[in-house]
């Protein structure tokens, strides 16, 4: 009876284990407008003064005279968020490697008016343009948070192992790979929040979902948790073997 519930405890260890494992690469990086209209004037105003695209120049020109820039603007949307997990950012970089540069759809960008699609074409532009002018170390970055992905599953994968054979030091696999996951998110959001905020796109936001908090606060007590019960249960083993010789 004792050695069954041993063993459910511990499947129920593995089990919060890939929960956390779950919440913490399919969480969200949220990226978010609360103004809309000021982001897509200054993406005009970028635009008009820097595009060298006459189709670009006769849309806006037409849009403009027409009194359709106004009517677009009040259409859009008071807010926006789009949502990207560590997931679907490792696709983003596969899709970077083998064809050079993101599109609208490795960032999610999506428009049905021509206003809309112009922003959406100068969004990428500008992505691409800052990728490009640290080209080495963004490839460098891109293999490193790649492998990291498989480091991170290989942890996890360590941690449910360990715990299945009742180690105590399950532990450190399970802090590293959530604590290192969350800062890795972490480090990206507010480089690319402060990449931002000299821009013409100082509008946009970036911060990370409450799962992902939800799942390192989960992670980081399951590892304060499962040496102590690991530790106590040993003890009572060895009281009750204890007791048992005696008699």
């Amino acid at each position: 009876m004792r050695k069954t519930l041993k063993w459910i405890l511990r499947l129920f260890a593995v089990l919060i284990t890939v929960g956390v494992m779950y919440t913490m690469t399919n969480g969200q990086i949220s990226v978010h407008v609360d103004n809309t209209q000021k982001l897509a004037k200054n993406v005009i105003k970028h635009i008009k003064k820097t595009t060298d695209s006459s189709e670009v120049k006769l849309t806006l020109q037409f849009i403009e005279e027409t009194g359709l820039e106004e009517t677009y603007l009040k259409k859009l949307p008071a807010k926006l968020a789009m949502n990207y997990s560590y997931i679907d950012i490792y696709r983003a970089t596969q899709n970077f490697q083998k064809h050079g540069k993101l599109t609208e759809k490795d960032l999610g960008l999506t428009g049905s008016t021509s206003l809309e699609k112009i922003l959406n074409q100068m969004i990428v532009l500008e992505v691409n343009k800052r990728v490009k002018r640290s080209d080495p170390n963004v490839y460098h970055a891109i293999t490193a948070y790649q492998y990291a992905i498989y480091l991170v599953l290989g942890l996890y994968l360590l941690t449910a192992v360990l715990m299945l054979f009742g180690r105590k030091w399950a532990s450190l696999p399970l802090v590293l790979s959530t604590g290192g996951l969350f800062a890795c998110l972490y480090e990206l959001s507010q480089k690319t929040n402060e990449w931002l905020s000299g821009t013409y796109l100082a509008p946009i936001k970036v911060s990370l979902s409450p799962q992902l908090y939800f799942g390192l606060i989960v992670g980081l007590v399951l590892a304060v948790v499962w040496p102590i019960g690991v530790e106590l249960v040993h003890r009572r083993e060895r009281q009750q073997t204890t007791q048992a010789e005696q008699k």
